[in-house]
């Protein structure tokens, strides 16, 4: 796919591997956006000449109010990059308020961005979904029992969308980071 004009939406995009997602789109020529939760990272995501749009997408209607924000934009890249740890380890009590979470932003999330946004994708003359899953995919860590599943969630459905787009001109792909 080339990249040149084409407008991306990056998750998570102010910081760590989003924001180096974001810098390498738009030194190949996209006109990236990035979304975050934090004033701060937003901030300083637009003095780099992001543009910036604040969102929660730990929950569904965070993600919903995030794409009716875009819905007059035509999106040729969703990168799927936000995520969370909610780590626990044997000796932490499993907090379900905080896994709920991680599993909604890990993995719910991308899959109702991709509803939101994959009618437009389809529309678009070349179009790809990006979900950033991890290493910790295939070979979990202890301590991490909720990422690692969440992102063993959002590869496999990484895949299987794949399989379900092949006939058209919108692709997916996982990204699995090595920083984890």
């Amino acid at each position: 796919m080339k990249i040149t004009n084409k407008t991306a939406l990056v998750t998570g995009g102010t910081d760590g591997i989003g924001l180096e997602i974001a810098r390498q789109l738009t030194a190949k020529g996209a006109s990236v956006i990035v979304c975050g939760r934090r004033a701060d990272a937003l901030a300083s995501a637009r003095t780099e000449g992001f543009e910036a749009i604040q969102a929660d997408i730990s929950t569904a209607a965070g993600c919903a109010a995030l794409a009716a924000a875009l819905a007059d934009r035509p999106i040729d890249m969703l990168i799927n990059n936000a995520g969370m740890s909610g780590n626990f380890g044997p000796d932490e009590p499993l907090d379900l308020a905080l896994t709920d979470q991680a599993i909604f932003l890990n993995l719910n999330a991308p899959l109702h961005l991709i509803g939101h946004f994959l009618p437009g994708l389809l529309q678009r003359q070349e179009a790809v979904i990006v979900n950033v899953t991890s290493g910790l995919a295939i070979a979990p860590r202890a301590g991490g029992p909720v990422y690692c599943a969440t992102k063993a969630g959002l590869r496999s459905f990484t895949q299987s969308l794949r399989h379900n787009l092949r006939d058209t001109r919108s692709h997916t792909h996982k990204l699995d980071s090595q920083s984890d």
